[in-house]
């Protein structure tokens, strides 16, 4: 099998690290369990952080982890949520240090995963900050957040949504256009 490696862009790093402080960004989500960079900056910021996995690794992409799965495992164990897709992968990833923050969400926004009493579920603050960061492409779900956002708002829930990526492209038009016709300008910053 073969290991994805993690490319050292220190630019990119310190970008990351910058839109994070400057918009006091509370919890961080990666959306891949290929990508270690929101872990590594929750842990330097001491930010809150969720990890989505939806890979398997080995037994769907051939490849293992940066540091090998039981060091994967390790880092889990420090991640404030963990979100699988699949009964599957919480039976691959399951491990008693971290059972009971691992879930999994079939659809990506469940309702049961929202929860507008657990206000104070990683944060004590009166607006969550959030950052989503990726290539602004359809299929990496950045509409799904903004409605999530959306429906949050709805439940009386502050919150803020920023998007990092390049806005020149059709999509992140689109995503721009879309953001205005439901009223959220002022939630997405």
């Amino acid at each position: 099998p073969r290991k994805i490696r993690y490319l050292n862009n220190k630019y990119f790093n310190h970008q990351i690290k910058t839109t994070l402080r400057k918009n006091n960004i509370d919890i961080i989500y990666t959306n891949t369990s290929t990508i270690f960079t929101g872990y590594w900056m929750s842990q330097k910021l001491s930010k809150a952080h969720i990890w989505h996995i939806r890979e398997f690794g080995i037994e769907d992409q051939k490849y293992d982890h940066f540091n090998g799965f039981r060091k994967f495992k390790e880092n889990l164990n420090k991640t404030d949520k963990i979100i699988v897709i699949s009964e599957s992968l919480r039976n691959k990833y399951q491990d008693k240090r971290y059972a009971s923050r691992i879930s999994v969400v079939y659809d990506d926004i469940s309702k049961e995963y929202i929860n507008p009493t657990d206000r104070n579920y990683l944060i004590n603050s009166n607006t969550i900050k959030a950052l989503s960061v990726g290539s602004l492409i359809e299929g990496k779900g950045h509409k799904a957040v903004i409605d999530a956002v959306r429906m949050l708002v709805n439940k009386d829930l502050k919150i803020a949504l920023s998007i990092a990526g390049d806005i020149k492209g059709q999509y992140a038009n689109y995503l721009i256009d879309y953001v205005k016709k439901i009223g959220m300008e002022d939630k997405l910053v």
